[in-house]
């Protein structure tokens, strides 16, 4: 209504982008943007506790605001940590892992340090389930859905398990015994972890722009401790000896913002790939697919995005491919895909690096990493830790 437009007015807000269901100002100290929603007869405020008191303070003289309710320490669900000093935020899932493994009861497992599946996950089939009692499929495939649909959702703010819950999520319809087995291993080790979640860093807005120059040692993890928006991607070619059905790869995508990831997955290709190069080019076009519509949002929350994206990928040849057009004609069979990723970088809208595979960790969406790897690539993913060293890359864009 014309009335709240005023007040929000009066109060220093403006239009966010022109959209009139959203509003924006820079906050008193002028380090952040303080936002307020308007959607039908509710209204949502976004800010510190103490920005949200003086916008319920303007709003209350002409609103019914009985309703109102702070809800600072959750967000659709899940607890969210802030540091006191307002510039760290940390997701958990405890809530949901804990409900878990209550429901779990004698089933439940006991803390693991690291996602010990590896061993398991290899040897499922679903034959399995012929040599199984009805009566014990009756019990324990409801309960096997139930816990993976579980850890489903919980994967949203625990990134370094969407691997594993990816491959599980294949078996819903018929889960087999050691598939609960695996789903209750990776609980086990959320139940021990119960207080960790995807983490991100703002100490200023500033912080978070990219002016377009590459840090000292342009390698994924000096972006990370920089704060820059920049996406990793990587792809696992799967053995020869597997079915069809599971011979497709996986691609792993991690779009890294103020330290945490943004956006990450864990999904099978829609093809099989005879060769890592189209495998990796896969995984690159994915990603920017992903990272595109990204970008905009972020824009439209007022971040500055005026320089390529610093994209990382492991595979020498599909780096060189997506940077220059190199050796197209050598990969015709991907050749749509491939071209999608050279217009993005023609576009300015990506810069391809090559990432030493030890150094990627988005490998961890991949594929099942042995115990050192995995808490190694641990930090990075979920920006729970702060690099202490680089390995150089080298840049393959013009």
């Amino acid at each position: 209504s014309s009335k709240l437009k005023q007040h929000l007015i009066s109060a220093g807000y403006s239009p966010a982008l022109g959209n009139l269901e959203i509003w924006k100002r820079v906050s008193d100290d002028g380090e952040q943007y303080i936002y307020f929603a308007v959607q039908t007869d509710d209204f949502f405020g976004f800010g510190t506790p103490e920005e949200c008191t003086k916008l319920k303070s303007v709003l209350e003289s002409e609103y019914d605001l009985s309703a109102w309710q702070d809800s600072w320490s959750e967000v659709s669900g899940f607890a969210l940590n802030l540091s006191k000093d307002m510039m760290r935020v940390s997701f958990s899932a405890e809530k949901y892992i804990k409900r878990a493994t209550e429901s779990l009861g004698e089933d439940a497992l006991p803390y693991s340090p690291a996602i010990p599946y590896t061993s398991v996950i290899k040897d499922i089939s679903i034959s399995e389930n012929d040599t199984v009692p009805k009566e014990t499929l009756a019990v324990m495939q409801p309960a096997a859905r139930t816990l993976i649909g579980e850890l489903i959702w919980i994967s949203t703010v625990r990134s370094e398990i969407a691997h594993t819950v990816n491959t599980l999520a294949a078996y819903m319809s018929s889960p087999t015994p050691l598939v609960y087995k695996a789903a209750r291993q990776v609980l086990a080790y959320l139940m021990g972890t119960v207080e960790d979640g995807d983490t991100f860093h703002v100490p200023s807005l500033e912080a978070l722009y990219y002016d377009g120059k590459v840090p000292a040692v342009p390698h994924s993890k000096a972006y990370a401790s920089s704060l820059y928006l920049h996406m990793l991607t990587d792809a696992n070619l799967p053995k020869p000896d597997m079915t069809k059905a599971s011979a497709r790869s996986i691609s792993g995508i991690c779009i890294m913002f103020a330290g945490g990831p943004l956006d990450s997955g864990s999904s099978r290709q829609h093809a099989i790939s005879t060769a890592s190069t189209t495998s990796e080019a896969m995984a690159l076009s994915l990603g920017t697919q992903r990272l595109i519509p990204l970008i905009d949002l972020l824009r439209f929350f007022g971040l500055r995005i005026d320089q390529p994206v610093p994209t990382f990928c492991d595979n020498t040849m599909a780096a060189l491919i997506a940077a220059n057009n190199a050796s197209i004609k050598r990969t015709a069979y991907a050749l749509r895909r491939l071209l999608f990723v050279c217009e993005a970088v023609d576009e300015k809208v990506v810069k391809i690096f090559k990432v030493p595979t030890a150094d990627n960790f988005s490998d961890v969406l991949t594929k099942s990493l042995p115990a050192p790897a995995f808490k190694r690539h641990l930090p990075y993913l979920t920006g729970r830790g702060r690099p202490l060293t680089y390995t150089p890359g080298s840049s393959y864009s013009n």
